[in-house]
């Protein structure tokens, strides 16, 4: 996920784009990318409107600060990423792509090219640090950082309002020292030897707009966070929360492998209101659920399959 990286991703998308340029229709005069880069300063009001729209919850604004920072509130780094559409003209003579990033870029594309791949750069080179990994342990992931999206009604409406709101999906989380984590039980349900997993990762949100869930951007932005969670052969689970309520939620971290662990009374208030939630686990890196939790959970996938 080094700059190079990033530099080359796009170059290979752009000189694809001009080699079907005189194969395509003339009425296809506009396309449509996904770049897909660590957070920044720049992103606040972007990410806030999206998880306005797409969450229950309503995160502090402290939240939105750190996220940005990609800094927990203890000063641990995070785990930020964030889908970007970008609209680019083809079918002309002058070809171009536009990468947009924040609201005062320049109008040079290597520029922005430049900043896409430091700031991600620079985000994984502050968790492998904290890690105590070595600085390149990320650099050869197998993550796409350029992808090319359906032209869809729906997507060419999101492409309308992209001037405004240009971040269509984001994924935050972050690591923690098992020892560190106050609920001593929720540790104990979730690693089996600490020793070898001093590390947990908890998958804060997660999400797409509406628009672009065809397109399964969660989906890939999950299993990018788990390809490098992967390469952290110390943290052995990724858990998250997951409201009661949201049986789409629940049934796509069934379908990618997560176990359901059990459920938590009144762990939401949302407008005064108390709600139940589930914590679910993902385990890595040679972690696993008890035998009751990985029974139980497929019990519970199969009853929420066949009745919800």
């Amino acid at each position: 996920m080094c700059n190079e990286k990033h530099v080359v991703d796009v170059i290979k998308f752009y000189e694809e784009c001009s080699r079907r340029k005189d194969t395509q229709s003339s009425k296809d005069t506009t396309k449509s990318i996904l770049v897909f880069r660590s957070l920044e300063e720049g992103d606040r009001e972007g990410i806030k409107a999206l998880h306005e729209d797409l969450f229950p919850v309503k995160y502090s604004e402290d939240f939105y600060d750190n996220a940005v920072r990609n800094k927990s509130p203890t000063g641990s780094p995070l785990y930020c990423r964030v889908g970007l559409l970008n609209v680019y003209e083809s079918g002309s003579n002058n070809d171009t792509l536009t990468l947009l990033n924040n609201e005062n870029e320049m109008n040079d594309n290597a520029r922005r090219i430049d900043i896409v791949g430091d700031s991600t750069q620079a985000s994984m080179d502050e968790l492998a640090n904290f890690l105590g990994m070595d600085i390149d342990c990320f650099d050869d992931l197998d993550v796409e950082n350029v992808i090319s999206i359906k032209n869809e009604k729906s997507i060419e409406d999101a492409a309308e309002s992209a001037l405004n709101q240009r971040i269509v999906a984001c994924i935050i989380g972050g690591f923690s020292e098992s020892i560190r984590i106050r609920d001593a039980k929720l540790v104990e349900k979730l690693v089996r030897n600490f020793d070898n997993h001093p590390h947990m990762f908890y998958l804060m949100t997660i999400g797409s707009t509406q628009a672009f869930r065809e397109q399964k951007l969660g989906t890939k932005m999950l299993k990018d966070c788990l390809k490098m969670i992967e390469r952290v052969p110390t943290c052995g689970v990724v858990y998250l929360h997951v409201i009661t309520y949201n049986v789409a939620a629940i049934k796509f971290y069934e379908k990618q492998g997560f176990y359901r662990i059990e459920e938590i009374k009144d762990y939401y208030n949302i407008d005064g209101v108390r709600h139940s939630c589930y914590l679910y686990a993902y385990f890595v890196n040679g972690n696993y659920p008890t035998f009751y939790q990985a029974i139980t959970s497929v019990c519970r996938s199969m009853y929420s399959y066949f009745f919800s």
